[in-house]
C-alpha cells in the first residue's frame, strides 16, 4: 500500500469510523442480551431461567416472600432434588440479604425454600452460586425477580 493512500480523506474517515472499532469495544452490549436470553418472564413473582451450564430451574415467590427453586426436565417438569446446594444474594449492595436453601418438607420435596425472605422491593436483584453435585464446579446465575 503506497502512502498516497494513508492520507486520503476516505480512507482517514474509514479508520475512525466506529464500524472499524466494533471489534475493540470490551463493554459490548450485547453481554447484558446475551444474559436476558436465557430468562424467561413466566408472570408474576415467577421465572424461568435456564442456566449457563445447561440446567433449567423456575424461581418463584411464596407469601411469606420466600424464594422457591424447582429444577426442571426438559419437558419443564419437576425434578426430584438430589444434591443441588445452592446459595445466595438478594437486594440492593449497599443492603445484601444472603439466602440459603434447603428442601421443602416433605417425602418428595422437588423444590429448595431460602431461609429467609427476600428483601423489601418490586425489583429484587438475585445472584445465586448453584451446585448440582457435590463433584460439580458452582455456577453463579444473576437475573432481577419482577415481584408486581
Amino acid at each position: 500500500m503506497k502512502l498516497s493512500t494513508l492520507k486520503t480523506p476516505a480512507f482517514l474517515l474509514f479508520l475512525t469510523s466506529s464500524f472499524s472499532f466494533a471489534e475493540l469495544d470490551n463493554h459490548s452490549e450485547k453481554e447484558p442480551a446475551d444474559h436476558e436470553e436465557h430468562v424467561e418472564d413466566c408472570g408474576e413473582s415467577h421465572l424461568i431461567i435456564e442456566s449457563k451450564a445447561g440446567f433449567r430451574f423456575e424461581v418463584s415467590v411464596d407469601d411469606d416472600r420466600k424464594a422457591k427453586i424447582v429444577f426442571l426436565d426438559q419437558n419443564q417438569k419437576p425434578m426430584p432434588l438430589t444434591e443441588q446446594k445452592i446459595t445466595g444474594i438478594a437486594g440492593e449492595r449497599s443492603a445484601p440479604t444472603k439466602l440459603s436453601f434447603s428442601p421443602e418438607k416433605g417425602d418428595e420435596a422437588k423444590a429448595l425454600i431460602s431461609d429467609q425472605a427476600l428483601p423489601s422491593g418490586e425489583h429484587i436483584a438475585m445472584i445465586l452460586m448453584i451446585q448440582i453435585s457435590p463433584d460439580a464446579k458452582a455456577v453463579a446465575e444473576r437475573f432481577e425477580l419482577h415481584l408486581h
